[in-house]
């Protein structure tokens, strides 16, 4: 397994032309725990938006420059090898990783979302990270 996909690490979706906007996207499980790691990322803040708890503010990461929300409806499993190729092909990059207080927080918004997927959050529930 390779040393650079790990619990915490973020990385950034490189873009590309008309490609979507880069966002910040974390490792929210354990790769040693399992072939599926799951990952989600941020996405700016906008009124109305209904999963307000996931609110990460500017401060709380290096990448976060204006309020932003953990995006818990497109919260996905992977794998390292999806990842590691992604890395290859440099369509992503690497961000600083997540602090162990965000880590928290983002792991309760999780657990208290109801638009997670529920393989998603069987995932985190396996490995100990939400009830």
């Amino acid at each position: 397994m390779t040393k650079s996909i790990y619990l915490g690490v973020t990385f950034v979706n490189v873009q590309v032309g008309s490609s979507p906007p880069s966002h910040l996207w974390m490792v929210l499980s354990d790769p040693t725990k399992g072939e599926k790691i799951v990952i989600a990322n941020l996405s700016t803040f906008r009124k109305g938006f209904p999963n307000r708890n996931c609110l990460v503010k500017q401060g709380e990461h290096t990448f976060v420059s204006r309020d932003s929300i953990v995006y818990t409806a497109e919260a996905c499993l992977t794998t390292i090898e999806h990842l590691d190729e992604a890395f290859r092909k440099k369509l992503l990059t690497r961000s600083t990783d997540v602090s162990a207080e965000l880590l928290q927080k983002i792991h309760r918004c999780i657990d208290e979302s109801s638009d997670v997927p529920e393989e998603v959050k069987e995932v985190l529930r396996r490995q100990g990270f939400i009830s």
